[in-house]
C-alpha cells in the first residue's frame, strides 16, 4: 500500500472516532439527564407518598373527631327531650292545680252565696259565742264608725310587697303616718292576725296611694274601712269601701285594688289544702301631724 492509500485510511478511521466519540458523549448526556429526571420523579413520587399519608391521618382524625361530636349532639338532644319532658308535666301539674284552685273558688263563692242570708240571719239571732282557742272574733259592727280603741293594738303599716307599675309613684312624708286597725273577721277560722300580715304585704302600695292623696290635698286624713271575703282558694273577692271619712274616694279605691290583690293560696299549696272562706273588715287610720 503506498503512503497516498494509508493517509486516506487514517484519516477515515480518524473520521470515525471522532463521530464515534461525539455520540457517545451525546448518549452519555442523554443518559445523564435521563438519570436526573427518573431521581427526580422519584422524589417526587415519595413526596407524593408522604402527602397522601398526611391526607389519610388527616381525614382518619377529622372522621374521628365527627364521630365524637356526633355521639355528644346526641346525647344532649336525649338530654334536652328528657328535662322538657320533664317541664311539661311539671307544666301539667301547675295547671292541674290551678283549675284545682279555680274550681275551689268558684265552688267556695257559690257556697257563700248561698249561706250569705242565713248567715246574717243566724248572726242577728244566736248570741255571740264565747271565744276559745282557734275560734275568730265576730264581724264588729258594720254601722258604727271605727273607734280610737280599735286602733290601739293595731300595727303601723310599714313599706312591703311590690307595686304594680300603673300605681302613681310616691314617697311618704316622714309626718305622715298610716296604721292598720283591729281586724274583724268571721266564718271559717282564719285568724285576724293573717289578715293584718296579708295587708302589710301591701304596705308600699298603700303607701303611695296615701302619697298620691297628700299631693292631691295635703290636709287628706281620715279612716278607710275595707270589707270583703277570703275565698277558698286564698283570694279575696268582694273587696271594697265601705267607710271612707278622708273625703279622697281615690284613695280609697286605691286601697281597695292594693287589697284586693292579695292571694294567700301559694303559701298554703305545699299543705295541699284550701283555706277556709272567712268575711273580714279591715279598718285603715290615715293622718298626718
Amino acid at each position: 500500500m503506498n503512503t497516498k492509500h494509508q493517509a486516506w485510511w487514517a484519516a477515515l478511521v480518524l473520521t470515525i472516532a471522532l463521530v464515534a466519540s461525539t455520540v457517545v458523549a451525546q448518549v452519555t448526556e442523554e443518559v445523564e439527564e435521563a438519570t436526573r429526571a427518573t431521581e427526580e420523579a422519584t422524589e417526587e413520587a415519595n413526596e407524593a407518598v408522604e402527602g397522601t399519608e398526611e391526607a389519610v391521618q388527616e381525614a382518619e382524625e377529622t372522621a374521628q373527631e365527627a364521630e365524637e361530636g356526633a355521639a355528644e349532639a346526641v346525647q344532649e338532644a336525649a338530654e334536652a327531650e328528657q328535662e322538657a319532658a320533664e317541664a311539661a308535666q311539671e307544666a301539667e301539674e301547675t295547671a292541674q292545680e290551678a283549675e284545682e284552685a279555680e274550681q275551689a273558688i268558684e265552688q267556695g263563692a257559690q257556697q257563700e252565696d248561698e249561706a250569705a242570708p242565713e248567715t246574717e240571719e243566724t248572726a242577728q239571732e244566736a248570741p255571740a259565742p264565747e271565744e276559745e282557742e282557734g275560734e275568730v272574733e265576730e264581724v264588729p259592727e258594720l254601722d258604727t264608725e271605727p273607734t280610737n280603741e280599735e286602733f290601739e293594738d293595731g300595727d303601723e303599716l310599714t313599706d312591703g310587697g311590690e307595686v304594680p307599675p300603673e300605681v302613681p309613684a310616691g314617697t311618704l312624708p316622714e309626718n305622715a303616718h298610716i296604721r292598720i286597725g283591729r281586724v274583724g273577721s268571721a266564718r271559717g277560722g282564719m285568724r285576724p292576725q293573717a289578715f293584718m300580715g296579708a295587708v302589710q304585704s301591701r304596705g308600699t302600695w298603700i303607701r303611695q296611694c296615701y302619697a298620691a292623696a297628700l299631693e292631691r290635698n295635703g290636709d287628706a286624713a281620715g279612716v278607710i274601712v275595707i270589707r270583703g271575703t277570703s275565698g277558698g282558694g286564698g283570694q279575696f273577692h268582694h273587696v271594697r269601701v265601705q267607710t271612707n271619712t278622708t273625703g279622697d274616694d281615690e284613695l280609697g279605691q286605691c286601697v281597695v285594688q292594693a287589697i284586693d290583690s292579695i292571694e294567700m293560696l301559694p303559701r298554703q299549696r305545699q299543705h295541699r289544702r284550701t283555706l277556709p272562706q272567712t268575711h273580714f273588715r279591715i279598718p285603715i287610720r290615715f293622718w298626718t301631724e
